[in-house]
């Protein structure tokens, strides 16, 4: 059984090709799994769903593409199998992030919209989808990826997710953003989390990592404990 179910739309027109006139998914694909494999020492094993209609645009019918999006990821998700699902597009399901959903819950969109449009008793296990734009490319998907991780993470182990940041999620995420917050708005971090690298005094300050944000990704998703893992395999 597959790990990973990447959603392949056969007449991706909106999205961007190489200098060989090929389509930029696949090859990010390859190096997003690699840096995966790398950070878990463990093997990403895919299947490719194609969808036989053009990518579905958000932009101009809102509802429309959304809707069709998130009908692909649960036809996806109900054939293969798969721990979790990779979309790639262009941004216009409204750079959105990540699907998830769980039995009795339905899907949300992160940030924070209820998919309520969508037949969410399908949801018999719970599904997550990565939604990646590759308008933006590899650090940003991996970024976007540390924001599922942490939302799996505080799901299946609350304390254990705490003790991993170094604070309650939500504190973190909720703090004023382009601003410099207090020393005191966090306590010292342990890991940290995507937006506050230990030290951090702001949302996205790499700053003082290595390598900066990929640096930092890479370290971050290399430390989670195997239980974390084993919830996206």
């Amino acid at each position: 059984m597959p790990n990973v179910t990447v959603i392949d739309y056969r007449y991706p027109s909106r999205l961007p090709l190489d200098d060989d006139g090929e389509h930029v998914g696949p090859q990010l694909t390859d190096a997003f799994l690699a840096l995966l494999q790398d950070c878990s020492g463990r093997t990403w094993q895919t299947a490719r769903y194609v969808v036989d209609r053009t990518y579905p645009a958000r932009r101009g019918v809102p509802e429309d593409g959304q809707t069709l999006g998130m009908h692909d990821v649960l036809h996806a998700h109900d054939l293969y199998g798969a721990g979790w699902s990779l979309l790639w597009g262009d941004g216009t399901l409204g750079g959105f992030e990540f699907v998830i959903g769980y039995p009795g819950s339905g899907l949300w969109l992160w940030p924070h919209v209820s998919t309520s449009n969508v037949d969410a008793a399908r949801i018999t296990r719970p599904l997550f989808c990565l939604i990646g734009n590759t308008e933006r490319g590899l650090p940003e998907i991996t970024h976007s990826f540390g924001h599922l991780v942490e939302r799996v993470f505080e799901r299946i182990d609350p304390a254990g997710c705490e003790a991993y940041l170094g604070y309650p999620l939500g504190k973190a995420l909720n703090l004023p953003y382009n601003v410099d917050v207090p020393p005191t708005a966090l306590p010292a971090a342990n890991h940290g989390c995507i937006h506050f690298p230990p030290g951090a005094r702001r949302h996205y300050d790499y700053s003082g990592e290595a390598g900066g944000q990929e640096g930092f990704l890479r370290r971050w998703l290399s430390s989670l404990p195997p239980t974390v893992w084993d919830a996206l395999a």
